[in-house]
Protein backbone atom coordinates (compact mmCIF):
# COMPACT_ATOMS: atom_id res chain seq x y z
CA UNK A 1 0.00 0.00 0.00
CA UNK A 2 1.05 3.82 -0.99
CA UNK A 3 -0.64 4.88 2.15
CA UNK A 4 -2.50 7.08 0.32
CA UNK A 5 -5.79 6.60 -1.93
CA UNK A 6 -5.06 7.12 -5.45
CA UNK A 7 -8.64 6.71 -6.81
CA UNK A 8 -9.64 10.39 -7.30
CA UNK A 9 -6.50 10.90 -9.02
CA UNK A 10 -7.21 8.28 -11.81
CA UNK A 11 -8.96 10.74 -13.98
CA UNK A 12 -6.10 12.74 -14.21
CA UNK A 13 -4.27 9.84 -16.27
CA UNK A 14 -4.81 11.57 -19.64
CA UNK A 15 -2.26 9.20 -21.82
CA UNK A 16 -3.70 6.32 -24.16
CA UNK A 17 -4.04 3.05 -21.91
CA UNK A 18 -4.07 -0.64 -23.60
CA UNK A 19 -5.68 -3.17 -21.61
CA UNK A 20 -6.12 -7.27 -22.07
CA UNK A 21 -8.73 -9.36 -20.95
CA UNK A 22 -8.11 -13.17 -20.81
CA UNK A 23 -10.64 -15.45 -20.86
CA UNK A 24 -11.07 -17.33 -17.29
CA UNK A 25 -9.33 -14.62 -15.40
CA UNK A 26 -10.77 -14.90 -12.21
CA UNK A 27 -8.45 -12.14 -10.39
CA UNK A 28 -9.18 -9.30 -13.18
CA UNK A 29 -12.41 -10.11 -14.96
CA UNK A 30 -13.81 -7.91 -17.26
CA UNK A 31 -16.33 -5.94 -15.00
CA UNK A 32 -13.26 -5.44 -12.81
CA UNK A 33 -10.76 -3.93 -15.96
CA UNK A 34 -13.73 -1.70 -17.54
CA UNK A 35 -14.16 -0.41 -13.66
CA UNK A 36 -10.88 0.16 -13.54
CA UNK A 37 -10.28 1.54 -16.85
CA UNK A 38 -13.49 3.92 -16.41
CA UNK A 39 -11.97 6.08 -13.74
CA UNK A 40 -9.26 7.25 -16.51
CA UNK A 41 -9.29 10.37 -18.43
CA UNK A 42 -7.62 9.43 -21.57
CA UNK A 43 -8.40 7.25 -24.03
CA UNK A 44 -8.91 3.44 -23.44
CA UNK A 45 -8.30 0.35 -25.82
CA UNK A 46 -9.16 -3.23 -24.35
CA UNK A 47 -8.10 -6.39 -26.47
CA UNK A 48 -9.84 -8.76 -25.95
CA UNK A 49 -7.91 -12.47 -26.01
CA UNK A 50 -9.32 -15.69 -25.84
CA UNK A 51 -8.32 -19.39 -24.28
CA UNK A 52 -7.35 -20.65 -28.05
CA UNK A 53 -4.95 -17.57 -28.62
CA UNK A 54 -2.83 -18.57 -25.89
CA UNK A 55 -2.22 -22.36 -26.52
CA UNK A 56 -5.33 -23.16 -24.28
CA UNK A 57 -4.19 -21.65 -21.22
CA UNK A 58 -6.54 -19.33 -19.61
CA UNK A 59 -7.19 -17.21 -16.67
CA UNK A 60 -4.65 -14.09 -14.98
CA UNK A 61 -1.41 -16.29 -14.92
CA UNK A 62 -2.20 -19.37 -17.52
CA UNK A 63 -1.70 -16.95 -20.42
CA UNK A 64 2.25 -16.30 -19.65
CA UNK A 65 2.81 -19.95 -20.81
CA UNK A 66 2.29 -18.70 -24.34
CA UNK A 67 2.58 -15.04 -24.13
CA UNK A 68 2.51 -14.54 -27.89
CA UNK A 69 -1.28 -13.19 -28.48
CA UNK A 70 -0.81 -10.61 -25.34
CA UNK A 71 2.50 -9.61 -27.03
CA UNK A 72 0.94 -8.70 -30.66
CA UNK A 73 -1.91 -7.28 -29.15
CA UNK A 74 0.77 -4.66 -27.15
CA UNK A 75 2.92 -4.73 -30.04
CA UNK A 76 0.12 -3.55 -32.50
CA UNK A 77 -1.14 -0.42 -30.02
CA UNK A 78 2.29 0.66 -30.11
CA UNK A 79 2.54 0.30 -33.94
CA UNK A 80 -0.59 2.32 -34.35
CA UNK A 81 0.73 5.44 -32.72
Amino acid sequence: SLGRDLDPAMHNVACPVDAVVLDGDRYAPEASLQALVDRLGGPVRIEHIGREATGGHAGHFGWMRDPGAVAVALAASIDSQ
